[in-house]
């Protein structure tokens, strides 16, 4: 509801690894505390902390600019 469809794709890549490492972090820390932290809830969206993690991980891996480096030998 808070974005675009589609505008992920618009997106600078480093934006998407930063907020990889800050869910990734975040989720760590509270399963540190708590065993059940992997089941932690997103405090913006309500989400589950895990999934933001993996939706930054796929819009990593399908975006367009990565994805044409790829493709023309330059990565």
């Amino acid at each position: 509801k808070k974005y675009a469809p589609h505008s992920w794709s618009t997106v600078e890549p480093e934006r998407y690894l930063e907020a990889l490492g800050r869910h990734t972090l975040e989720l760590l820390e509270r399963y540190r505390t708590d065993p059940n932290g992997l089941h932690c809830l997103d405090d913006e969206s309500g989400l589950p902390t895990v999934a933001h993690l993996a939706c930054n991980a796929l819009f990593l891996l399908a975006h367009p600019a990565l994805a044409k480096k790829e493709t023309d030998g330059t990565t």
